[in-house]
């Protein structure tokens, strides 16, 4: 996995926040990441939740910030859930009655998105997506769950996310 202070270090460059300090808090720079994503939802984010509580209700972007999970899984989980902010303002309530039959096709277009996103930044989104993954497996022996897919299917949902150089 890339490290910390690499990921913070390109993030900080490709949003023009140097000045901003990494902090336990995030605030600041979690809404600069979901605004460059695209997302118009507000942010909310708490120091006393971890990134895999969070999640986008349609309204607003509720994001754990504690500092227990690696930097590059907590980019990961902030674009799949940015990424269902994204699905929501094209979709709209068309997105959310398609997600209540089927919400695996959504979730894996996040997890698909998600590394589309950090390919934007410059990293490699499908080796992330991936890491994500086989850190999941090692921590929480997460094999992957009806709604959102097989852990080979959420591992492959970046495959060619980004464009070859």
């Amino acid at each position: 996995m890339i490290s910390k202070p690499l990921i913070w270090v390109t993030v900080l460059a490709v949003l023009g926040l140097a000045d901003v300090a990494y902090a336990d808090h995030r605030q600041h720079a979690t809404e600069q990441l979901v605004k460059w994503a695209g997302c118009k939802a507000p942010v909310v984010t708490s120091d006393e939740r971890s990134v895999l509580e969070s999640f986008y209700n349609g309204k607003a972007l509720y994001v754990g910030t504690d500092t227990d999970t690696p930097y590059d899984v907590w980019l990961m989980v902030l674009f799949h859930e940015t990424a269902h902010c994204l699905q929501y303002q094209v979709h709209g309530l068309d997105m959310v009655f398609d997600y209540t039959i089927d919400p695996k096709p959504w979730e894996l277009d996040a997890d698909r998105q998600a590394a589309v996103l950090t390919c934007g930044l410059g990293l490699d989104g499908p080796k992330l997506l991936h890491d994500l993954f086989v850190w999941a497996y090692k921590e929480y022996d997460y094999t992957g769950d009806m709604e959102h897919g097989s852990l080979n299917e959420r591992i492959h949902a970046g495959d060619g996310a980004c464009p070859p150089s």
